[in-house]
Order: C-alpha cells, then structure tokens, then sequence
C-alpha cells in the first residue's frame, strides 16, 4: 500500500485524543466511519513535521491489523479502522506521545490518503503525551536482634527503595534519580526491573523524577491488618 500525506480538510477529522490509565488504552473524536492512524514517539516529540518521511517509511506496508508496527526506534503507528476505533484502542506503553492522523484507504487503487490534524486547542488536541505513572516506597531496612525471649528492629544501615508499578517499556536509564544530600545517582532500566534496590546510607533517599516523561503517583494503600476473633 501507498500512503500519501496531505493537508487538513475539514470533512476529515480527529481529535480529542486523550488516554485512559486504568484500561492502558487511546480515546478519540472523529467523523463518522473516520480511520485513522495513530503515531507513537518518543516523549514530546511531535512528528507531524516528518509525516512525509513517515509516509515513505510505510510504503509497502499494509497497516490493517490491530497492532502497533515499529518503523523505526521510538516511532510505531498503527491503522485503526471506524469499527475498531468505537471503542478506542489499547496504546503501546506510557512514557511517549501519540498523535492521531485521519486518514481515508482505498483498496481499489491500494493508496491510503493521510490528513494533517487540526491546530491544537485548550479542550481538544490530536497530541496525547502519556507519562510512565510510578508508584514506589522507601524505607529503612531494619534487622530483627534476639536476645532471650526478647525481640526489637534495629537499622541494618541500608535504605530500600522497591518499585511497586512495572517498568514500563519506555522507560530509559535516568529518567528518574535518588538524591542522598548532595549526590544524584540515576536510575537505571536494571535497577527498575529488579523491583528494589539497597542503598547502604543513614540518610533517606529522596527520589526524583528527571523528565516529564515519569510522574510518581501514591503507593496503594495496604488494608488493615485484622485481630483474630479469638484474641483479646
């Protein structure tokens, strides 16, 4: 399939991209039986000034099934038809942006017409950036000292901080740092994946967020432990 871009019409539209946490998934406004194309960049990123470049890239490329297909590092796309898009679409990851295109196929002549979107406004923008959402905890590691019939915690001279969320895919080694005084130390893919890291230091590490790209949200919260209905 050919793709060709072209500029905005106003019989072809889509718009109010927006994304939806809980489900991980793109929803959007468009014409009636409107297709679009949805492209993944990198976070921030806005690639309506290589639609051109991106449109070559496709060539050849027939889009018509529901997943996301890699043209290059950091930049996917993905055709959705009017019936697939009712309901919208689950996204590629977080920590990107997304970009939603009209678009019109036509199997006779096998060339797909891609439309610019409409300019951005304060209600309404086919631009969606999706931070990487991270919820962690950090905490004093402590050891358990017996002495007798006698038990208390005391300081094992580590702080742990352990990664509650996943790390998403698009998370790259220092979009998140901890700081212990002076000294910023970055946090590195591997160190995300292994869920939690130990930091031999007195002083509580404070962990920042380096890039828009990554937001930390609260922990959830752990019920109440219950006493035995035996107990007193």
């Amino acid at each position: 399939m050919k793709y060709l871009y072209r500029i905005g019409e106003p019989a072809y539209y889509a718009t109010n991209l927006t994304w939806d946490s809980s489900r991980g998934s793109l929803e959007w406004r468009s014409g009636r039986g409107q297709d679009v194309l949805i492209v993944q960049t990198a976070f921030g990123v806005n690639p309506i000034a290589e639609m051109d470049a991106i449109c070559k890239e496709m060539e050849g490329i027939d889009l018509r099934f529901s997943a996301f297909y890699p043209l290059r590092p950091k930049l996917s796309v993905r055709f959705v038809n009017a019936k697939q898009g009712a309901t919208g679409c689950p996204g590629n990851g977080e920590a990107c942006t997304y970009t939603i295109f009209p678009c019109v196929a036509n199997e006779e002549t096998d060339e797909c017409v891609i439309y610019a979107p409409a300019q951005e406004q304060r209600v309404s923008s086919p631009v969606c950036h999706v931070p990487l959402r991270v919820a962690l905890e950090v905490s004093q590691d402590m050891w358990i000292q017996k002495f007798l019939w006698h038990t208390r915690e005391i300081p094992s001279g580590f702080y742990c901080i352990r990664f509650i969320t996943p790390c998403g895919e698009n998370y790259q080694d220092g979009f998140l740092e901890y700081k212990i005084g002076d000294y910023l130390i970055p946090i590195t893919r591997k160190m995300f994946e292994s869920h939690a890291i130990y930091i031999h230091t007195d002083i509580k590490p404070v962990v920042i967020p380096r890039t828009n790209a990554v937001t930390l949200i609260e922990p959830p919260r752990k019920p109440p432990a219950t006493r035995s209905k035996r107990g007193f």
